[in-house]
């Protein structure tokens, strides 16, 4: 009988974080950071490992906000996470030291700007991309030597949008946005290569207690 089991050997996390924030001026600057080393011992059958899985991550944000003008607000915020994965072959198994790996990069940049152009009326313009690489490595065995393939899949989305919000008597707010996206998606393992993009539209009615 065959079993598809798999335990953790390993899950150690590293992380910190600054925020600070100047009451005078309403400045605020966030800043963190994560590192983790994970491991996993794969199994193809019943008590016999096939394959030991390492992994480490990276992970960094930044942000901040102020106020350029009395009425302007500026945020901005980056996260970047990069991920390092392979397979490496248990001993008693024919074939190479390390069989697979995988490189993982992903970033994200946002910035909003909000101006208070009354009391009652307040725009807002954001912008934002993402983007989501993969670098995959594969062995040549049985020949000697790895195959390295830098972008097996990349992802990349960009949005823009419009938003205006303004508050009406006895609570009642209204805000709305139109916004922009565009993606572009490559896979070489599945042949996919394509571009979309789409415009929507929306308004939301709400009350501020």
């Amino acid at each position: 009988m065959n079993y598809a089991l798999s335990h953790v050997t390993k899950n150690q996390k590293q992380g910190a974080s600054i925020n600070a924030l100047n009451l005078d001026t309403a400045t605020e600057f966030r800043v963190g950071v994560l590192q983790a080393q994970q491991a996993l011992s794969a199994y193809e059958s019943w008590k016999m490992p096939v394959f030991q899985v390492e992994q480490n991550y990276g992970l960094v944000f930044a942000g901040v906000s102020f106020y350029a003008t009395p009425q302007l607000n500026v945020r901005m915020q980056t996260l970047r996470h990069l991920m390092v994965n392979k397979e490496i072959s248990n001993p008693s198994v024919a074939g190479p030291y390390t069989r697979r790996g995988y490189n993982v990069n992903r970033a994200s940049h946002v910035v909003e700007l909000n101006y208070q152009a009354s009391a009652e009326d307040m725009l807002g313009l954001a912008l934002s991309t993402y983007q989501y690489n993969v670098a995959s490595t594969e062995t040549n065995y049985p020949f000697a030597g790895y195959t390295v393939y830098p972008d097996s899949y990349v992802y990349v989305q960009k949005s823009v949008s419009l938003a205006w919000r303004h508050h009406w008597p006895q609570g009642v707010f209204t805000v709305l946005q139109l916004t922009r996206s565009q993606l572009a998606l490559n896979d070489k393992d599945t042949n996919i290569d394509r571009a979309a993009g789409a415009t929507g539209l929306g308004m939301r009615l709400g009350y501020q207690f």
